[in-house]
């Protein structure tokens, strides 16, 4: 099947329409297959095959049926664990960095760390970095904890 995207995005949309769990691995084996001979390979791909220009992510389902958890295999296999799951909200056309709470905490501690001389790059708004830290602790019950709001 040429039209398959095996995206995290397009399998929400599958999930969505109905689309059983077994129709969906049969589609993304056949799009394995027709990867694995445009690459000149012959026979069937191996367990691990991910073609060129793709990249294997693990991902987890919430209770919020909008969003997904997800990391690359590579830090999900090895239990990195100063990675955080990533969130994906399915509700929003595009995501933004700044929804997740971890980077916005990340951030702050960085940012704490530095000497007062310290100029972060034009990109990194310092007091709209610490307004939206203060918002989201006062919406976790004052808790600094950022890795559990």
């Amino acid at each position: 099947m040429t039209d398959f995207d095996p995206s995290q995005e397009a399998q929400e949309r599958y999930r969505a329409s109905g689309m059983s769990r077994s129709a969906y691995m049969l589609q993304r084996t056949r799009w394995l297959q027709n990867k694995w001979n445009a690459e000149g390979n012959q026979g069937r791909p191996n367990f691990d095959y991910v073609p060129r220009g793709y990249n294997r992510t693990w991902s987890m389902r919430s209770a919020d049926p909008n969003k997904v958890y997800w990391k690359p295999e590579a830090a999900a296999r090895h239990g990195t664990l100063d990675m955080p799951w990533a969130v994906r909200n399915n509700s929003l056309k595009q995501q933004n960095y700044w929804e997740d709470p971890h980077k916005v905490g990340m951030w702050k501690d960085f940012l704490d760390l530095q000497p007062d001389d310290y100029e972060p790059p034009e990109w990194l708004d310092k007091d709209s970095l610490n307004a939206l830290y203060s918002e989201l602790k006062a919406y976790n019950g004052g808790s600094t904890d950022y890795v559990r709001w």
